[in-house]
């Protein structure tokens, strides 16, 4: 039998504890971060539907409600057509304005806030001193 020059090996390694630690703080990181992502996005997708809402109210109210109101203001004020097209468009204007302000809200908060910081801590522990 040959020697190697190595002495008698150990059952594991010095390393695989802090190994076993960090793979199971990664573990929690990812588990909490899934949690996280399905919270924001069930909210990114709440602001996608009330950007469509937005977009199919305005279609509706520039189709449907046009026409009689821009009669309606010709023939009340004797106004031109021109006139009464351009009330008509600011009013829908105003209406598509308050829809985007409030999809606007939902989307105000950072994605991941919570995991974020969980990681800078995490790495900010770990290379400490």
């Amino acid at each position: 039998m040959a020697d190697t020059g190595e002495g008698p090996r150990e059952p594991g390694f010095a390393g695989s504890g802090w190994l076993r630690a960090l793979g199971t703080m990664l573990g929690v990181h990812v588990e909490y971060a899934q949690r996280e992502v399905s919270s924001d996005l069930r909210r990114l997708f709440g602001a996608a539907v009330l950007l469509v809402l937005a977009a199919i109210g305005t279609l509706l109210a520039l189709g449907g409600l046009h026409a009689a109101l821009i009669i309606e203001l010709h023939r009340e004020f004797s106004w031109r057509w021109s006139e009464a097209c351009a009330v008509v468009a600011l009013g829908d204007l105003l209406i598509t304005l308050v829809l985007l302000v409030m999809a606007r809200m939902r989307l105000r908060r950072p994605v991941l806030v919570e995991t974020r910081a969980l990681v800078r801590r995490t790495v900010a522990s770990l290379t400490e001193p």
